[in-house]
Parts: C-alpha cells; structure tokens; sequence
C-alpha cells in the first residue's frame, strides 16, 4: 500500500508538473483566446477549482501506478505506458470538448 501511495503522489505531482507547463507557458494564450466564454475567469486570468484539480491529479496519479506502472519493464517501457495512458486521457477530454463545446 505504500508502495502505491508513493507512486500516486509522485505521478500526480508529474502531471501537475507537466500540466502547469502545458497550461502556463506552452498554451497559455491559446486557452485564454480560444476558451475564455467557458472557462473560469477571474481579472482575465485562470481561476480553477483547486479542490477539483486535486481529485485529477490523484486520479492521474493512481491511473499511471495502476495501469502504466505494472506493464513497464524498464524506465522506459513505464515512459512508454505513461505516454499511453496521457494520450487516452487527454485525447479522451479533448475530443469530448471538441465535440460538445
């Protein structure tokens, strides 16, 4: 159980991580210009649901331990699986955004 515990927390803390990158510096004015009428805004600037973030990132993190993690072989066999299982994920919200936004 800790074992899982451990791998959770630094998966989570990954993808916040990356995410922030993603979301901060690579897209920002992309997101800004292309999902301001929906997103949540507060003095023009992106003000998530922290407590909601959380949630992801746990889940994230448990996703990769649970699903990336047992697969993997090597470092690189668990970079493998983790960009796999980032790519289902993402590609599932993206699409459903581009499908119903």
């Amino acid at each position: 159980m800790r074992h899982f515990a451990t791998a959770t927390a630094v998966g989570a803390l990954g993808m916040m991580v990356a995410d922030g990158l993603w979301l901060g510096l690579v897209m920002t004015e992309f997101y800004r210009s292309h999902m301001a009428p929906v997103a949540r805004l507060v003095e023009n600037r992106f003000a998530p649901n922290w407590a909601a973030a959380v949630v992801v990132y746990v889940l994230l993190g448990a996703g990769i331990t649970l699903l990336a993690l047992p697969r993997a072989a090597s470092g690189w066999d668990a970079a493998v699986w983790g960009a796999v299982f980032g790519l289902v994920v993402y590609g599932v919200y993206d699409f459903t955004n581009m499908a119903t936004l």
